[in-house]
C-alpha cells in the first residue's frame, strides 16, 4: 500500500535520477564522437524515468517500450548524434 512518505521518497529518487541523467548526458556529449556510441543506451533512460514518475502504483512495474520501439529510439539517437 502506498503512503505519502513513500510517494515523497519516490519523487526524491526520481529527482535524483534525473539529476544524474542530466550530468551523464552532459559528460557523454563532452566525449570524443568515436566514444559516444558506447553510451547509446542512455537514450532509453529518460523515457523509462518518465514511466516511473507517471506510475500510479509505486509497486507496479512501469510500462516500457516494445523491443522495436527501443531499437527505433536507439537508432534515432545514434543518427542524431553521429
Amino acid at each position: 500500500r502506498t503512503s505519502p512518505g513513500l510517494e515523497r521518497a519516490r519523487r526524491q529518487l526520481c529527482d535524483l535520477a534525473a539529476e544524474h541523467l542530466a550530468k551523464a548526458t552532459a559528460a557523454i556529449r563532452a566525449l570524443p564522437p568515436d566514444l559516444r556510441p558506447a553510451f547509446i543506451a542512455v537514450a532509453l533512460l529518460a523515457g523509462q524515468l518518465r514511466g516511473v514518475r507517471a506510475a500510479a502504483d509505486p509497486f507496479a512495474l512501469p510500462s516500457d517500450l516494445s523491443d522495436l520501439g527501443k531499437l527505433a529510439r536507439l537508432a534515432r539517437a545514434r543518427w542524431l548524434h553521429s
